[in-house]
């Protein structure tokens, strides 16, 4: 889920270093998600079904601190991603 509360996905080793959730209890919650129709699968990434759980979450048991932090990571992620692709110039982007 990005700062705002907005669904993201996320691969199962993503969630894991993000919630530090044992791997046992981590694949059980996941599997309980799924069959509430809470979360879904997506190849190999979940995904907050709906938006609206994921903005209970965030106003309800993230502080502003950890809604900062998050929106601190999705910043350098997003930069680091821009920064990696090869970007080729033209004479219109000059102008």
């Amino acid at each position: 889920m990005s700062h705002k509360g907005r669904k993201l996905s996320r691969k199962r080793s993503e969630i894991k270093r993000e919630t530090l959730i044992d791997d046992e209890i981590l694949e059980r919650v996941l599997n309980q998600l799924i069959d509430e129709r809470m979360v879904r699968k997506l190849d190999d990434r979940y995904e907050i079904i709906h938006d609206y759980f994921g903005e209970r979450v965030n106003k309800e048991f993230l502080s502003d601190r950890e809604r900062h932090i998050k929106y601190l990571k999705e910043l350098i992620v997003t930069y680091a991603f821009a920064f990696e692709r090869p970007v080729h110039l033209t004479q219109t982007h000059l102008k």
